[in-house]
């Protein structure tokens, strides 16, 4: 870890105080990021781990193992049920936030995942990498997914279909 800081800080951005010491990683902090509605924070370190913590503590609810190397960049989803994390092990993570399990492992990077993010409605991913791609993930809810209530479809021809779609844009 060398140098790095292994405290992940909390500051205030008016008075440029630091308001919160963050210290159980055993690693140098490589990526961070606050819950939508601010009560919580994720960080990925280079000990592999990510941990999520609770602001108004500071303490550590939980810690995620599984990737091989530093966790490079991690992402909250807006209902802060899932996390996902980018690691240099060349995989992307999904994370269950309530339970600590990994409910899916991403591949298809050929070096390191430098960025991730999920879609504000949690359905995708996107990766960036030094293998000079983006990758966007459609994510895998294996039914768990937020999804639209079920509603009564029809059947029809793609002509049809076609005829009522371009009705329903004039009528706009």
């Amino acid at each position: 870890s060398g140098s790095w800081d292994k405290t992940p800080k909390l500051w205030d951005v008016e008075s440029g105080r630091c308001l919160r010491t963050f210290s159980e990683h055993e690693g140098g902090v490589s990526s961070v990021c606050l819950s939508a509605d601010g009560c919580y924070a994720l960080s990925g370190s280079f000990d592999h781990t990510l941990k999520l913590w609770e602001i108004e503590s500071g303490c550590c609810l939980r810690t995620f193992e599984g990737h091989t190397g530093t966790a490079t960049s991690v992402c909250l989803s807006s209902d802060g049920r899932y996390a996902l994390s980018g690691s240099d092990d060349r995989t992307l993570k999904l994370w269950e936030v309530a339970t600590g399990r990994c409910l899916h492992t991403f591949v298809g990077h050929n070096v390191m995942v430098k960025s991730v993010s999920l879609s504000a409605d949690g359905r995708c991913a996107l990766s960036g990498s030094y293998d000079r791609t983006l990758k966007l993930w459609e994510l895998d809810w294996n039914g768990e997914a937020p999804a639209a209530s079920f509603m009564l479809s029809q059947v029809q021809q793609a002509q049809e279909a076609l005829t009522r779609q371009q009705a329903f844009n004039r009528s706009l």
